[in-house]
C-alpha cells in the first residue's frame, strides 16, 4: 500500500473511494489514481468541484449537526437521563430523612441510657423504677446508640455524598444532550 498524502485524505474525510469520487467529479478513475499521487492535476472544474465539497464537509464539521435518526435517540437519553434526575433525587431525600432518624434515635439512646443511670444511682425506690425496668431501659439505651452511633450516621452520609456526586454527573450529561439536542 501506498502512503497516504493530503490529496487522498481529502477523498477519504468526504467518505468516498476513488471510484466514487470519479463519478461524482465525471472523470476516469485512473485520473483520481493520478492526481492522488501526485502524477496529474484534476481538470479546473473537477478540482473546484472537489474544493467546494471540502470546504462543505468543514463547513459542517464546525457545526454541532445531529443526523435527524439521531434526534430521536438523543430524546431517549434524555429521557432517561432525567427519569434518573427524579430517582436521585428521591434517594437523597430518602437518606437525609434517614440521617434525621437516625441522629434523633442516637440522641434519645443517649438520653436514655443518662436516665438508666440516673435511676441505678438513686438509693430509694420511691421514685425509681424496679430493677427490671431500669435494665431494662439501659438496654434500649445501648441499642439505639449501636444501632444509631457516627457509624451508622457516616454510612449513610456517605450514601448521601454519593448520591450528590451522583446527581452532579447525572445533570452534567444531560447538559450535553440538550446542547446537542433541536
Amino acid at each position: 500500500m501506498g502512503r497516504i498524502n493530503k490529496k487522498q485524505n481529502q477523498r477519504t474525510a468526504l467518505g468516498l473511494t476513488q471510484e466514487e469520487l470519479a463519478i461524482i467529479l465525471k472523470v476516469p478513475i485512473s485520473r483520481i489514481a493520478m492526481y492522488e499521487t501526485g502524477k496529474r492535476d484534476l481538470p479546473a472544474q473537477a478540482g473546484l468541484s472537489l474544493t467546494y465539497m471540502s470546504i462543505h464537509l468543514l463547513e459542517k464539521q464546525k457545526q454541532e449537526f445531529v443526523h435527524p435518526g439521531l434526534k430521536e435517540e438523543n430524546s431517549k437519553i434524555i429521557e432517561f437521563l432525567e427519569d434518573e434526575l427524579r430517582k436521585n433525587e428521591r434517594s437523597q431525600h430518602k437518606y437525609r430523612k434517614m440521617i434525621e432518624d437516625i441522629r434523633e434515635k442516637y440522641e434519645k439512646g443517649i438520653a436514655n441510657l443518662y436516665l438508666s443511670e440516673y435511676f441505678a444511682a438513686k438509693e430509694t425506690n420511691d421514685d425509681r423504677p424496679s430493677d427490671k425496668h431500669a435494665d431494662y431501659l439501659h438496654l434500649i439505651a445501648k441499642q439505639k446508640i449501636s444501632e444509631n452511633g457516627p457509624a451508622a450516621q457516616k454510612k449513610a452520609m456517605l450514601q448521601l455524598e454519593t448520591l450528590k456526586w451522583q446527581h452532579s454527573h447525572l445533570k452534567g450529561e444531560l447538559k450535553k444532550y440538550l446542547v446537542i439536542s433541536p
